[in-house]
């Protein structure tokens, strides 16, 4: 249970209410801007969430119970006029009366949400190229009963349950569709499970998705207390090639940390998915019990943490550095369940940016040894402070060697 918990913690955002995407900034300056007025039946669609959707992902929620979670947003000013950067690609756009504090989620039963309208019962798409501004004018909408165009999804049905081997439904819950299973947010949104826990959820077809349930939608890292649920290799109701109805083609893998990606074609259904849910402990709490379970991991907790030092200006693993990064190699052997973030530090010689990059190219070092001796690179995480954290006197020799390292954190 302990290191089935451990695992939950691992997932991170899924879905933040804001208005821009986490963009290289030399891709923001070759983006293109789109702008443009959006209307419903001739009257401007004023203060509303603008949100475009890539066509290559598939149709925006014109129907059905799963929400979809928009590429980028923006809000159009009292007038209905819009202007955003978008990457080069085709988009569908949809407009919901929404204000920029409000919950982020997909539509509620109070809102309404329209798209732009192609005509014929066709969505309208609209084009933007890197480097231009395209104002497309004025951009007509209608409500999703209006379009007649469907797709065939790949289709997940199963239930959510408080705690496994409880048989008890969890009601309420939103099941979230990602791509990565320990970070980033989702691509689909369940409606919230019913009174017996069901849930469905039409996704992508070809794409493997893993899944994770909320309790309510919310943007950040799940808060000690909070309740979360995975599809994991330790609570799987369906096996690889087992039950299906109707999905004979679709797929399941499994990753290092237990988590079940699932894929199918397009119509296929996939049922008999039951997701646990589990209030989240204290992270740090959780441990230190944990590696009180284990003496390589008492001996770390006490020991490792100033072992894997440098010379001045250096990022060249010593060789005590060698034998200290072996040790932690053997308890990530011993302990498939755990991850690891090395932190790299430097002393107070040099710029603030040169020590920076020092610090990160010291915790690279460290990574790659490790990687080298057939840790999987997803386990590690990597960081450089530089100068930050000081653990020994920079005014000293003896102090500034002690600052010259690489800590290490499991997760």
């Amino acid at each position: 249970m302990l290191k089935r918990i451990l695992s939950l913690l691992l997932f991170t955002v899924f879905f933040l209410p804001s208005l821009s995407q986490a963009i290289p900034g030399y891709m923001l300056l070759r983006m293109g801007t789109m702008s443009g007025q959006v209307v419903f039946q001739d009257k401007p669609l004023g203060n509303y969430l603008v949100a475009f959707f890539d066509i290559k992902k598939g149709l925006p929620p014109i129907k059905g119970q799963t929400g979809r979670i928009p590429d980028f947003m923006y809000f159009s000013d009292e007038e209905g006029r819009f202007s955003g950067k978008l990457l080069q690609g085709e988009y569908y756009i949809g407009v919901l009366l929404r204000t920029l504090d409000s919950k982020p989620g997909p539509p509620r039963p109070d809102e309404t949400f329209y798209f732009a309208d192609g005509g014929q019962g066709k969505l309208r798409q609209l084009h933007i190229e890197d480097f231009k501004d395209i104002d497309y004018g004025t951009i007509s909408c209608a409500l999703g009963d209006a379009f007649n165009e469907t797709e065939q999804l790949f289709l997940l049905k199963g239930k959510v349950y408080k705690g496994e081997g409880s048989g008890v439904p969890y009601p309420n819950a939103i099941v979230l569709a990602r791509k990565n299973p320990s970070f980033g947010r989702p691509e689909y949104i369940s409606a919230p499970s019913g009174k017996d826990g069901s849930f469905t959820l039409n996704v992508q077809p070809d794409r493997e998705f893993y899944l994770v349930a909320r309790a309510g939608l919310t943007g950040g890292r799940p808060n000690p207390g909070d309740t979360i649920g995975e599809y994991s290799s330790s609570q799987k109701a369906i096996t690889v090639n087992g039950p299906r109805s109707g999905a004979a083609g679709s797929q399941s893998t499994e990753t290092l940390g237990g988590a079940i990606a699932l894929q199918g074609k397009k119509g296929e259904v996939l049922d008999g998915i039951a997701i646990y849910m589990y209030a989240m402990p204290d992270k740090d709490k959780l441990q230190d019990e944990y590696r009180g379970t284990t003496a390589g991991l008492n001996y770390l907790a006490d020991n490792a943490k100033q072992n894997v030092t440098f010379a001045s200006g250096s990022s060249s693993l010593t060789d005590k550095g060698k034998v200290e990064l072996d040790n932690w190699i053997k308890v990530l052997n011993d302990q498939p369940d755990l991850n690891i973030e090395l932190h790299g530090y430097t002393d107070s010689a040099g710029s603030e940016l040169y020590n920076r990059k020092l610090s990160k190219r010291r915790a690279d070092a460290a990574a790659a040894y490790m990687i080298g001796k057939g840790i999987f690179p997803g386990r590690i995480i990597r960081e450089g402070h530089g100068v930050a954290n000081p653990v020994g006197d920079n005014t000293t020799d003896e102090g500034r060697s002690l600052n010259r390292r690489v800590e290490i954190k499991f997760q």
